[in-house]
């Protein structure tokens, strides 16, 4: 039967940004696109995006025979609670219905019949301007959630202005990327400290700058 060779900590972990609208429900899981010597996983909310691809590096390793699209559910894809010391190195199969075998243990579902969007289209084509954009930081913060799972580098954000999408880059990870569309806000937001914290206070508190390099040299 063919089957390809899948991680399931990555599964899991790009599993956190799938939309839960059911109205989009194409969305509602990780697509994998498998080829022969690599699997790309992508999931995203329509809010930010996460992309992972692994190669088949090891010579010894034989081809995915199971190729195509295949959009794994969000249930099936945190089926497993893997050990620490567990890579998560699994095998996927089927014909229709797909099952996930790890450790002498299968789990059989139907994949989600839809179409996945173009995700390719959504990205930048140009390097990031650098001009700032507004976050939503618990969106943020599940990049570096993402990271965590699969012991990669802490992420950074390539801001790209307040309307396009910025890069969210993982230091020394050619393999994975992220993407996170910024707030589109319409009102005018407090950009500046409260009076309150800037007036001014009995005592002189000194520097702040000098006081955090004073302390660093300690």
């Amino acid at each position: 039967m063919e089957c390809s060779t899948i991680n399931l900590r990555v599964l899991a972990a790009a599993s956190a940004f799938a939309s839960k609208d059911e109205a989009r429900y194409y969305l509602n899981g990780v697509l994998l696109e498998i080829e022969p010597r690599a699997v790309t996983y992508i999931a995203t909310d329509g809010h930010r995006m996460i992309v992972y691809r692994s190669e088949l590096d090891d010579p010894e390793t034989p081809d995915n025979l199971l190729v195509g699209n295949f959009i794994i559910p969000t249930q099936q894809c945190k089926s497993y609670k893997l050990a620490k010391e567990d890579t998560g190195v699994a095998k996927i199969f089927g014909n229709g219905r797909l099952t996930i075998a790890h450790n002498f243990v299968d789990v059989v579902f139907a994949p989600i019949d839809g179409v996945y969007p173009d995700w390719r289209r959504v990205l930048p084509r140009l390097p990031a301007s650098g001009a700032l954009g507004q976050f939503n930081l618990k969106l943020l913060a599940d990049f570096t959630k993402f990271a965590a799972a699969i012991e990669q580098a802490s992420p950074f954000v390539a801001h790209n202005g307040p309307e396009a999408p910025a890069f969210i880059w993982f230091p020394g990870s050619p393999n994975c990327f992220g993407i996170a569309m910024p707030l589109k806000l319409t009102d005018e937001l407090d950009r500046a400290p409260p009076e309150w914290a800037v007036s001014a206070s009995n005592h002189d508190q000194g520097d702040l700058e000098d006081l955090l390099q004073s302390e660093a040299a300690e």
